[in-house]
């Protein structure tokens, strides 16, 4: 797995490669408390994901979370086919955010986390 941490255009963005599981958990959980210490704005890139399990998915939920109890903004880019087949069988698709929202932002509507790729 590969975790690259850049600041770009005022936001910290998390680039996360190859396999994230949760063999990965930690470090994945490391990278983003870094991201929301330093930045306002966070955003996830999982463009370069090739193998995921549904612990990525549950970290992207806990991570969006997080932002929100800091007041930070978050944004996910999974635009991976990996992380969309996974979506889908692992029924995490949504039509609209959660309960625990209060931002109007899901990772997981159709389409949200498809928005630009890299």
């Amino acid at each position: 797995m590969g975790i690259k941490v850049e600041n770009e255009k005022g936001q910290t963005i998390v680039y996360l490669f190859d396999e994230c599981s949760v063999a990965q958990a930690a470090e994945i959980k490391a990278a983003v408390m870094e991201a929301m210490e330093t930045s306002q704005k966070m955003q996830f890139d999982l463009h370069g994901v090739e193998t995921v399990d549904v612990t990525m998915l549950q970290i992207v939920c806990a991570a969006h979370l997080e932002a929100q109890g800091r007041s930070v903004a978050f944004d996910c880019r999974l635009n991976s086919e990996a992380v969309a087949s996974l979506i889908d069988e692992a029924g995490f698709q949504r039509q609209e955010p959660c309960s625990l929202d209060r931002s109007g932002y899901c990772a997981f509507i159709a389409g949200a986390g498809k928005k630009q790729k890299s």
